[in-house]
């Protein structure tokens, strides 16, 4: 049986306009596929983050960002694959919240990008779960100067890439020494 992952990012939520904040998390959900991983991808959205094509708020269902994600389910193949969830609310886009907190368990490996994803109810039940920091400086600057919650506690694993402090001759990933290294998640999965 395939090792399953699952993804969070932020595909529902800048829709007009955003293409390379698409593929920024797009290419880890068809790459861990592509690698032979059972791969899903999971998502909050605010009501008040759903806008139609004149950035009028509207309902979740009725929205371009539910357009806009049920088209990248249809396009990649992921119908079965991919949740759009309403934050405090029932509304969904693919599967349902019932259906992600029931798959939780049987995940190996959450991947948080940039800690989008807050839901306790499936980061408590999945087995693994790795912060990904795809923009380190905002993250930590917001956190420690802001007192912003970027939903660092809780990961058993904090990564975080970036060309210019970290990356070198064989180190181009940043890890963070007070939790487990990269590839032992992998092996614990």
């Amino acid at each position: 049986m395939a090792k399953r992952i699952m993804i969070s990012g932020a595909l529902g939520g800048p829709v007009l306009g955003y293409g390379g904040n698409t593929w920024a998390f797009l290419q880890y959900i068809l790459g861990f596929r592509r690698l032979g991983f059972e791969t899903y991808y999971v998502e909050h959205l605010s009501p008040n983050d759903c806008i139609d094509e004149d950035w009028q708020p509207v309902p979740l269902v009725a929205s371009a960002n539910a357009r806009y994600f049920r088209s990248l389910m249809d396009r990649f193949g992921l119908n079965g694959y991919m949740a759009l969830l309403e934050w405090g609310g029932v509304g969904h886009i693919g599967l349902t919240h019932t259906e992600v907190e029931n798959l939780a368990p049987d995940i190996d490996l959450l991947v948080n990008l940039s800690g989008h994803f807050h839901l306790k109810s499936v980061l408590s039940k999945v087995r693994r779960r790795l912060y990904l920091d795809l923009d380190p400086g905002y993250t930590q600057i917001w956190q420690e100067q802001y007192g912003v919650d970027m939903n660092l506690p809780g990961h058993d694993v904090y990564v975080w890439y970036t060309v210019e402090k970290h990356a070198s001759p064989g180190r181009a990933l940043g890890v963070d020494d007070r939790y487990p290294s990269w590839s032992r998640v992998f092996h614990y999965c």
